[in-house]
């Protein structure tokens, strides 16, 4: 799973968060703090097996590094992602800093689904379903189209 949050925005100069992006010149810390609570508590859920932060060099290396051994017991995981339903004009290796990822476990997906519409209060903020933990490769797709598939041991 992706959290996705519209509301944080680059003018090509500078960042802001904002639940208003077109009236605002910076940080609006309400909108900030609602989304940090949404963050943790998503976190903390049972439901969570491992959660990752995309920032610097984008969503492809977030999820590499979710991926490595040193995230579970010295064994690595692959993954398979499908990319269709985001926004990815910048490309997969781009700096992001509004979005995190979450490793579900998928017996309680419907749980943190629940969990994550009960605690969000922004209709902009999406919970997007990316894929699933499974082989020893990760697999990126957009839509039909392979982008990248490495095997983890080769990472």
């Amino acid at each position: 799973w992706i959290l996705d949050f519209p509301m944080i925005f680059s003018d090509g100069e500078k960042w802001a968060f904002s639940k208003n992006p077109q009236a605002s010149s910076g940080f609006d810390f309400s909108a900030v703090a609602e989304v940090t609570k949404l963050v943790r508590v998503l976190a903390a859920s049972k439901a969570v097996r491992s959660s990752r932060v995309v920032g610097q060099k984008g969503l492809a290396y977030s999820l590499a590094r979710m991926c490595l051994p040193e995230n579970r017991d010295g064994q690595g995981f692959g993954c398979e992602v499908d990319v269709s339903a985001l926004n990815l004009n910048a490309g997969l290796f781009h700096d992001v800093l509004y979005r995190v990822i979450f490793a579900v476990r998928s017996d309680f997906s419907a749980d943190f689904k629940k969990l994550f519409s009960g605690f969000n209060s922004d209709a902009r903020i999406q919970l997007i379903r990316l894929g699933a933990v499974r082989g020893s490769n990760l697999k990126i797709r957009d839509g039909e189209s392979v982008q990248l598939d490495l095997p983890i041991n080769e990472m």
